[in-house]
């Protein structure tokens, strides 16, 4: 067990310092730091990451969201026994929104804000929950299998679905319990959490 939380600690440090494929030169001023976090949850030979960057700024209060800190951009990662085998972002729009420190600021629209772990026929499936900064803003809600395939996925407002991935029956074919899922009632880790705990959140 110590040696698999020495090298869960030597893999997030990896993350928080070493460059994505993934990750972009985001024009913005020399005197803005981008921060990065990394959060994790673990299923038997998997680890599951999402990694943060973002600044720490607000958006502007004529803005309709509400975020802190802002979200540049998420990356969803799989690694087994130390090995990457899917790294991708998320998967939503990005959008120019005004801060109320740092100028025109392109960002995600929504933000991961949970993942977890459901078991499923014997088998580990990740789960990912994201939220759009207000109530009429957009929604996430996805499934993935533990090699990246997103069986189930969600994505969309009230008024507009952009994604809309699986039937019912996926739940059924793949040994989850859908009304357990709904309830959130398995293991999460909430996203930024050291952050917001360290900022009175």
């Amino acid at each position: 067990m110590r040696l698999k939380v020495i090298f869960i600690s030597l893999m997030v440090f990896y993350f928080q310092s070493s460059q994505f494929a993934y990750c972009h030169d985001w024009n913005i001023k020399d005197s803005i730091i981008v921060h990065v976090d990394t959060t994790s949850i673990i299923c038997e030979d998997y680890i599951f990451f999402v990694r943060s960057e973002y600044i720490k700024d607000s958006l502007d209060q004529n803005e309709a969201q509400s975020f802190y800190p802002m979200i540049l951009e998420q990356v969803v990662v799989i690694i087994k026994k130390g090995k990457i085998i899917y790294q991708k972002p998320h998967p939503v729009n990005k959008i120019l929104l005004q801060s109320a420190n740092s100028g025109p600021i392109l960002m995600q629209e929504n933000k991961i804000q949970q993942i977890g772990v459901v078991r499923g026929n014997g088998k580990c499936f990740f789960t990912i929950s994201g939220y759009g900064g207000c109530i009429s803003c957009t929604e996430f809600s996805a499934i993935l299998n533990s090699e990246g395939k997103m069986i189930w996925c969600y994505y969309g407002d009230r008024f507009k679905t952009i994604i809309y991935k699986g039937r019912r029956r996926i739940f059924f074919r793949n040994g989850i319990n859908e009304q357990e899922h709904r309830a959130g009632k398995y293991p999460t880790v909430y996203v930024l959490d050291a952050f917001y705990r360290e900022n009175g959140y």
